[in-house]
């Protein structure tokens, strides 16, 4: 077999290959990814410095000193428990924009974290964070409307 023959060859033997990865992925590798959207309701509901809850979807929202929102995931990752704002409790002071009050605590592993979502104990891992986009609510007010991407929908959500 001559040196110009083995091109062709190696042409369709590489299609061959390409395509067999295109049926695999679409058949036999396919990943359960689950993308969620909620309504968190009108913009003008979440301040600088605070956190609202949302329990039903497990998720909490902050609201940072630039006017951005942070979507922090309730749902803690490594143990599937819920993290549970705790409004009062100092130990995250240090870490709080303005010393203020308030901690996430993982009922299970007793894991901190800050309002703001970084870990302060008991782990490195901070809390997920979910994007949201403002538009425009069935009221004709600004609603904030989150995006949940990834998360695994047959974790438990226990612990609360």
């Amino acid at each position: 077999m001559s040196r110009h023959a083995i091109g062709p060859f190696a042409l369709i033997a590489l299609s061959f290959a390409g395509i067999g990865l295109v049926v695999w992925g679409a058949t036999i590798g396919k990943a359960d990814f689950v993308v969620e959207s909620y309504d968190a309701g009108p913009l003008e509901q979440f301040a600088i410095g605070r956190i609202v809850a949302f329990e039903e979807p497990g998720l909490y929202v902050f609201g940072r000193e630039d006017g951005q929102l942070r979507i922090l995931d309730g749902l803690v990752r490594l143990t599937g428990c819920r993290a549970q704002w705790l409004p009062d409790d100092p130990r995250a002071r240090s870490a709080n924009p303005d010393g203020a009050s308030g901690t996430f605590a993982d009922p299970c592993s007793e894991a901190l974290w800050a309002m703001t979502g970084s870990a302060i104990a008991g782990t490195e891992e901070p809390l997920r964070t979910f994007t949201y986009r403002v538009r425009a609510g069935p009221d004709g007010a600004d609603h904030i409307y989150i995006e949940v991407i990834g998360r695994d929908p047959n974790r438990s959500t226990g612990g609360n």
